[in-house]
């Protein structure tokens, strides 16, 4: 899921070429740096080893389908990143070269591991699909400034449910996620094309629905997960 609420994602003209596999490291790199320095990041112990693990069980899933449809993916092998940023904003956006960025904002507003999921796995299948890569600007600039096309979005939705199916989570998550991602948060109001939020949720609901069968419950929440948002809600209101 493309979810364009931080500043930072400005629209930029379409690149001139795609990145060779060196120029998207780099780029990769340049952004999490970026990131290092203009957010204070989360390392707490408990909370990477979830993400760890949440990640690898989608990467499984992620590989299942791509041997399943025989479809090409942009692959390397080498675990997720997952880059935990201190920021009231709900938001969570693919870096490239296997790194994700989500954002505390996001935590705190996902009620189940299912919706969680739905959100990694659609920045995932940002990457899977090639369009990481292909939206990076080409101007060595260290501030992330990808824009993905409604195309794009769509294409990672659609995939997406895909894996966490396989993941065995309920797919209907990913409806969740949608839901409380495009509507306002207090002061923290998600910026988005209504018309884009409107055709996700029909196309998402459509797959879900139609799709996915034997269409079972699944993962919703679990014990892990209610300890890592735990963990992080101390984290965030830690005495100074």
């Amino acid at each position: 899921m493309r979810y364009l609420c931080l500043l930072l994602f400005l629209m930029l003209a379409a690149c001139s070429k795609t990145l060779s596999d060196q120029e998207y490291e780099a780029a990769s790199q340049r952004s999490a740096n970026w990131f290092a320095q203009n957010y204070e990041l989360i390392h707490d112990k408990q909370v990477m080893q979830y993400f760890d693990e949440l990640t690898s069980r989608l990467d499984r899933s992620a590989q299942y389908e791509r041997a399943s449809d025989g479809a090409s993916r942009h692959t390397n092998g080498k675990p997720w990143t997952i880059l935990v940023a201190k920021s009231k904003s709900p938001n969570a956006f693919s870096l490239g070269s296997r790194t994700i960025v989500v954002t505390t904002g996001l935590l705190t507003i996902l009620d189940t591991e299912a919706e969680l999921a739905a959100v990694i796995a659609h920045e995932m299948a940002h990457e899977l699909l090639g369009h990481t890569r292909e939206q990076y600007p080409t101007d060595n600039s260290p501030r992330p400034n990808i824009v993905f096309e409604p195309e794009h979005e769509l294409a990672a939705d659609e995939l997406s449910i895909q894996i966490i199916n396989h993941a065995a989570y309920d797919a209907r998550g990913t409806l969740m996620s949608l839901a409380r991602l495009y509507r306002p948060h207090g002061a923290n109001v998600v910026t988005a094309d209504r018309k884009l939020a409107n055709e996700r949720l029909g196309r998402s609901y459509l797959e879900v629905f139609s799709h996915t069968r034997p269409l079972t419950p699944g993962v919703i929440r679990s014990r892990d997960f209610a300890r890592m948002q735990a963990r992080v809600f101390a984290i965030l209101h830690k005495p100074a």
